[in-house]
C-alpha cells in the first residue's frame, strides 16, 4: 500500500500520487506534524513542505535547497519544499509557488481564477478545504467533517463559518478556465503555455474531453446492434448490452469528470492562497517602508498589493501617504478620498487631503490668486466637495493650515459670489488676516448687504480708501449708504463712483443730489439731476431734487416750473406727497414776494407741524410788511389747529 503524507489516504502500490490532494505517495504510513503550521509531512523530511520550518522545532534556515531529480523520471525535478514533480527548466514549484533557490517567493505569479460552488464537495468546518462527500475526515487537517471531534468547539459556530467560507471563497469558479494536459492527464490552467507538471507544450483539452469520448458508446451500440440481428432472443439481449455498456461508461466518465473538477478546485485554492499570501507580504513590506520614510520603495510594493486584491484601508492610506510625501498630489488625492470615505473620523487623513487640495490647486496663503482655484486635473472631485472638506477641517486644523484654508476658501467664494452665512464667516476671518485685501472686503460687504447688516457694511468698507475698493465693494457700500439715507460728505465719493458704474440707479442719484445740497454744492446737484433727467425725463424723484436745488440757488421760477411739472404727472404722489409739494411751492412764492399766493399753497396742505411752521413764518412776513390783518389770519389758522402753538394765543389776545 502507498500512503499520502498530506491527507493520509491509502492507495494501491502502483499509484504514485494522491488522487485527493495531488501529493507524492510514500510507502511509510507514519507522518510528522509541523510544529509551526500543523501540516503532515513524511517522516524522512527535515523541513515542512508547506511553511519550510524545521520539523524538530529548531530555527529554520533560509539557505537554498538543491532540487533533487527523481530516480525513476529524469525529466522531472522534485520540489525541495513540498515534494511535487516539476519540469527541469522550472525555477519555482507549481504547487507551493516557492523558489528552488530558497528566495522568498516565486519569480512569477499565477493569475486569479474564478471559483464556483461545488455541490459534490463537503467543506471542512475547521480549515475550509473541499472534500469528497464520501469522506469522514478532512484530507488537509484530518479533522472530522461532521465537527464531532472533542476539540471542535461550538457546532453551530463551526457551521456558520463553513457556510461563510463556502459562499465567499468558492463563488464563481469557471471550470472552462482549466484544461487537462494531453501527456500527463493532470489539471492545468488553460492560459499557461506549457504544463506545469510535465512541461508538455501542446494545448490542453477540456475536462469533458479528458473524462471520456464517444468511442465507447459507439462500440457498445455496434455490439448491441449485431446481437440484435440474432433471431428471437437477439433483440432484448442486444438492447441490454447496448444500454448496460453505455450506462457503465457514463458512470465512469462522470466520476472522472468530478475527479478532474475537484483537482481544478484544489489548484485554484493553491493559486489563490499563494496570491493572497504574496499580496499580504507586499502589503506589510510596503507599509513598513512607508513608515520608515522610504516612499519611493514603498509605492511599487503597495501598488502590487492593491493589484493583487488587497483592499486593506491601511494599504490605501500608506500608499496615499507615500504619494503625498513625494509631492505627487494628483495620485494622492483619489486614494485619500477613498480612505476618508470609509474612515470619516480620521482627522489626520482629512488634514492630509486638505493639504493635497491646497497644493494641487497651487494656492499660497501669502499671495492667494484672484482667479478661481482649479480642481485637481484628472480627478472627479468638484469644487463643492473641496469646499465642504476644507470647511470641516478648518474647525480643528492647526493655525497655519487653518490660515491657508481660510484664504483658499475666501478666494473661491469671491469668484463664486457665495453669500451664505458660512461664506460670511470665512470672509470675516480672511479680512482679519488680510485687512487690505479689497477682494475679500468687497465680497464680505456684498454678503452682509444681502443679509441686512447695513451698519456692518459701512464699518467694513471704511477699512480701506475708496480708490482701493473693487467695483463689487463699491456697489455694496453705496447701496448700504443709500438704504440708510446717508447724505454726509463721506458718502459723496462713494455715490460718485457708484454712478460711474451704475448710471441708471435713481435712488443713489437722488441721495447724491441730497448730499450735494447738504454740503452746499448746488451746481453739482443741478448737474447730477440734469444728467439723470436726460436718461429718464419722467423720473419724479430726480425732478423733485432738481426743484429743491433750484430753490436753494434762488432759481425760483425754475423751481416753480419743476414742481408744477411734477404735480401734472400722473401718480407723482407715490414718490412725494401733495402736502410736501404745496409746502415747497409756498416757500417758492414767499421767496418771490407773493405772500398771498404762498398762503393759498399752505392752506392746500395738511396741518402738520411743518405746515404750521411755514404759516407762522408767513404771518411774521405779513406783520413785517404792516399787513396786520393778513398776519392775524395766519395766526388764527394756526390757533384753530393748535392753541398752544408757540405764542399765537398772545398774538391774538
Amino acid at each position: 500500500m502507498m500512503y499520502c503524507p498530506r491527507c493520509s489516504a491509502a492507495f494501491e502500490h502502483a499509484a504514485k500520487t494522491c488522487a485527493h490532494c495531488g501529493a507524492i505517495l510514500v510507502d511509510n504510513p507514519s507522518s510528522v506534524s509541523c510544529p509551526t503550521c500543523g501540516k503532515q509531512n513524511r517522516d524522512d523530511r527535515n523541513t515542512c513542505w508547506n511553511c519550510r520550518a524545521t520539523l524538530d522545532g529548531t530555527e529554520s534556515s533560509p539557505a537554498a535547497a538543491e532540487a533533487t531529480p527523481l530516480s525513476d523520471e529524469e525529466s522531472a525535478v522534485l520540489c525541495p519544499h513540498c515534494g511535487q514533480r516539476n519540469r527541469p527548466n522550472k525555477k519555482a514549484c507549481w504547487a507551493c509557488l516557492k523558489s528552488f533557490d530558497g528566495s522568498e517567493s516565486a519569480p512569477t505569479r499565477a493569475r486569479v481564477i474564478r471559483l464556483a460552488d461545488n455541490p459534490s464537495a463537503v467543506l471542512c468546518p475547521h480549515c475550509g478545504k473541499q472534500n469528497w462527500n464520501d469522506r469522514e475526515t478532512c484530507w488537509n487537517c484530518e479533522a472530522r467533517l461532521d465537527g464531532s471531534s472533542a476539540d471542535s468547539g461550538d457546532g453551530a459556530a463551526v457551521a456558520r463559518v463553513a457556510e461563510q467560507r463556502l459562499g465567499s471563497s468558492t463563488t464563481g469558479i469557471n471550470y472552462g478556465d482549466f484544461g487537462v494536459c494531453r501527456r500527463c492527464k493532470r489539471i492545468r490552467v488553460k492560459t499557461e503555455r506549457s504544463c506545469r507538471h510535465c512541461g508538455c507544450a501542446d494545448y490542453a483539452i477540456t475536462i469533458g474531453e479528458a473524462s471520456g469520448g464517444c468511442a465507447p458508446y459507439v462500440a457498445y451500440l455496434v455490439v448491441g446492434g449485431i446481437i440484435c440481428l440474432i433471431p428471437a432472443v437477439g433483440i432484448p439481449i442486444g438492447l441490454l448490452v447496448a444500454g448496460g455498456g453505455c450506462c457503465g461508461v457514463a458512470r465512469k466518465q462522470k466520476a472522472r469528470e468530478n475527479e478532474l473538477r475537484l483537482e481544478a478546485l484544489r489548484l485554484y485554492e493553491r493559486i489563490a492562497q499563494s496570491q493572497h499570501d504574496d499580496a499580504r507580504s507586499k502589503e506589510q513590506r510596503g507599509t513598513a517602508l512607508a513608515e520608515q520614510g522610504e516612499y519611493q520603495e514603498a509605492v511599487p510594493q503597495l501598488l502590487e498589493a492593491r493589484a493583487m486584491g488587497s483592499a486593506n484601508t491601511q494599504t490605501t492610506l500608506a500608499l496615499a501617504t507615500s504619494y503625498y510625501n513625494m509631492d505627487n498630489y494628483t495620485d494622492a488625492i483619489p486614494l485619500l478620498r477613498e480612505y476618508v470615505a470609509g474612515e470619516s473620523e480620521d482627522k489626520a487623513a482629512k488634514e492630509m487631503l486638505a493639504r493635497s487640495y491646497l497644493a494641487a490647486c497651487r494656492v499660497e496663503a501669502a499671495d492667494p490668486s484672484p482667479d478661481t482655484p482649479e480642481v485637481p486635473s484628472g480627478s472627479e472631485v468638484t469644487r463643492d466637495e473641496i469646499a465642504n472638506l476644507l470647511i470641516d477641517v478648518r474647525e480643528y486644523a492647526a493655525p497655519k493650515l487653518r490660515q491657508d484654508i481660510v484664504l483658499f476658501l475666501a478666494s473661491s467664494f469671491v469668484q463664486e459670489h457665495r453669500e451664505d452665512a458660512t461664506a460670511t464667516d470665512v470672509l470675516r476671518e480672511a479680512v482679519g488676516l488680510e485687512p487690505d485685501n479689497a477682494l475679500y472686503l468687497g465680497q464680505l460687504c456684498t454678503a452682509l448687504l444681502n443679509q441686512g447688516a447695513l451698519d456692518e457694511v459701512a464699518t467694513v468698507a471704511e477699512a480701506i480708501s475708496i480708490e482701493k475698493h473693487t467695483d463689487v465693494g463699491i456697489l455694496a457700500y453705496a447701496r448700504a449708504l443709500a438704504a440708510t439715507d446717508d447724505t454726509s460728505a463721506k458718502s459723496i465719493p462713494v455715490y460718485e463712483r457708484y454712478l460711474s458704474l451704475m448710471p441708471d440707479d435713481t435712488d443713489v442719484r437722488v441721495r447724491l443730489c441730497e448730499a450735494y445740497n447738504a454740503s452746499g454744492q448746488a451746481s453739482k446737484a443741478a448737474a447730477t439731476c440734469s444728467a439723470g433727467l436726460s436718461r429718464d425725463p419722467n423720473n419724479v424723484g430726480i425732478r423733485y431734487q432738481l426743484a429743491l436745488t433750484n430753490l436753494m440757488s434762488d432759481s425760483i421760477e425754475d423751481a416753480i416750473g419743476e414742481l408744477q411739472t411734477i404735480m401734472r404727472t400722473d401718480g407723482y404722489d407715490s414718490y412725494i406727497s401733495k402736502n410736501s409739494a404745496y409746502r415747497v411751492l409756498g416757500r417758492c412764492f414767499v421767496k418771490k414776494g407773493m405772500l398771498d399766493t404762498a398762503l393759498k399753497q399752505y392752506l392746500l396742505s395738511d396741518r402738520s407741524a411743518d405746515t404750521l411752521d411755514q404759516i407762522y413764518d408767513l404771518g411774521a412776513a405779513f406783520e413785517a410788511k404792516g399787513e396786520s390783518e393778513k398776519a392775524r389770519a395766519c395766526w388764527e389758522e394756526i390757533y384753530a389747529t393748535d392753541v398752544r402753538y408757540r405764542d399765537v394765543a398772545s398774538k391774538l389776545s
